[in-house]
């Protein structure tokens, strides 16, 4: 809609250079654009750019989490985030299930 305003505008105008919409080149991506969502962290710790993850496409994947820990964490908000009924409780009275929560000895959970 914007370019077509532009040149709706322009025709209208009848393109006078002191009326003139023009608009500057955009640039969506560029090679020194810094890739910090989703992707691995140079040895340093800094995060890589585009150019650097076409020169070395590792630093394009995040690192696979796996351990035990992980695993075994992962499983168990899986079984509180895929319960639905006990999402349905939350929703309806979070201090309730709060107290329950507790009560069953889940101490680091929280409303």
């Amino acid at each position: 809609m914007t370019f077509q305003l532009a040149e709706l505008l322009n025709e209208m105008n009848k393109n006078e250079p002191d009326l003139k919409i023009d608009f500057i080149p955009w640039i969506q991506h560029h090679p020194n654009e810094l890739l910090a969502l989703g992707t691995s962290r140079h040895p340093d710790g800094r995060v890589p750019t585009r150019s650097k993850i076409a020169e070395n496409p590792s630093l394009g994947a995040a690192p696979v989490m796996s351990s035990t820990e992980y695993n075994n964490i992962k499983s168990k908000m899986n079984t509180i985030f895929k319960n639905e009924t006990l999402l349905r409780e939350i929703q309806s009275d979070v201090w309730k299930v709060h107290k329950r929560v507790m009560d069953d000895g889940y101490d680091k959970w929280s409303e």
